[in-house]
């Protein structure tokens, strides 16, 4: 209750000052978890996206231990300055769940554009009653062959030297693929990609963590009438920037069925002595959804071997949409997805 008085509360200060009857979009995500340990929604989503704003909102519940989990409340202006050639936002984002222990973060970005060069920087604060105030950066330097990330994250004295908070990645992408090397404190991260092909898409990226061994790897392929979205520039540069450099708010990718006509998915993971491997396809059937089958294993054992079952489905009628993305595991018992419902306000 007192979340919903907050939120309604901020929309209606941006409503005295920002033209509210301008294109609006409002939008929810609902995540959903049942196996044998944990059963309902661990994640809510809402979100409302203006011209001149962005709010979003994350409520978290940690269905397995019935713990607190740090929400995320965030309010994004991105066009506080916008010119030609430089642009200049800012954000005030909350991690915690509305308590002593929350941290507020002081978010500024700022972008200049040059002849061949796109510069970017973004510094923040993270304050808190019970928490020292640390410092953040991130800085980008994009052409049209290459991109380079670097930042800092860590609760120690901003300028204190120590590899446990450095991550960075660069990447080079010709017309059509896409190549990314990078570095996440402990885990070095490749990804590559194809783009600006209509009949065949790819994506893959991968990681190893040096200290314990730990690795993943996943490879996805789209075939005839790929998505062009997902298998984009623009794409890949999110992905690796989510993937290296730690967010505040998740991000959910579309499943493996909406990479095309068919589609294909390799998955591998090894966390400790557990590692699991994945083998899906997919295929889109029009107005009756999108299906994926597939089989997963652990530890190469015959004896753990399961079914894997995918379906996705889009509903639209005017200004609404609704997206269903269902996915059952027969070996673990488990059973997830995602319900998206999206209103546009014209």
């Amino acid at each position: 209750m007192k979340t919903n008085v907050i939120i309604i509360g901020v929309i209606f200060l941006l409503g005295l000052t920002i033209n509210l009857r301008a294109q609006i979009r409002f939008s929810t995500e609902t995540t959903l978890c049942y196996d044998k340990s944990q059963g309902g929604i661990p994640l809510n989503r809402l979100e409302i996206q203006h011209p001149q704003f962005n709010i979003k909102y994350d409520y978290k519940v940690d269905l397995i231990n019935n713990a607190p989990v740090n929400d995320v409340f965030g309010i994004f202006f991105p066009k506080i300055i916008n010119k030609k050639n430089f642009k200049l936002g800012g954000a005030l984002i909350k991690l915690g769940d509305w308590n002593q222990n929350d941290q507020i973060i002081f978010d500024i970005t700022a972008e200049k554009k040059f002849k061949h060069l796109l510069i970017s920087w973004e510094v923040g604060r993270v304050i808190g009653v019970k928490t020292q105030p640390w410092d953040f950066i991130i800085s980008r330097i994009s052409h049209r062959l290459f991109t380079v990330e670097g930042a800092i994250f860590s609760p120690d004295w901003f300028l204190a030297p120590s590899s446990k908070k450095l991550y960075g990645w660069v990447a080079y992408h010709p017309r059509h693929f896409f190549l990314a090397v990078g570095n996440e404190i402990s885990r070095n991260w490749f990804i590559v990609g194809t783009k600006n092909y209509q009949r065949f898409g790819n994506f893959t990226f991968m990681n190893y963590d040096r200290d314990n061994g730990n690795f993943w790897f996943r490879s996805q392929f789209g075939f005839k009438n790929v998505n062009q979205k997902f298998f984009s520039q623009e794409n890949y540069l999110i992905a690796a920037s989510y993937l290296i450099v730690p967010p505040f708010f998740y991000r959910h990718f579309s499943p493996m069925s909406t990479k095309g006509l068919y589609a294909l998915k390799l998955d591998g993971k090894r966390v400790g002595k557990l590692e699991t491997y994945e083998v899906s396809i997919g295929r889109q059937f029009g107005r009756y959804g999108q299906i994926c089958l597939g089989i997963n294993n652990e530890n190469f054992l015959p004896n753990r071997i399961g079914w894997i079952v995918e379906y996705y489905k889009e509903f639209c009628l005017k200004n609404f949409q609704a997206i269903t993305e269902l996915r059952y595991e027969q070996l673990t018992g488990r059973f997830y997805g995602y319900i998206t419902l999206v209103y546009q306000l014209q």
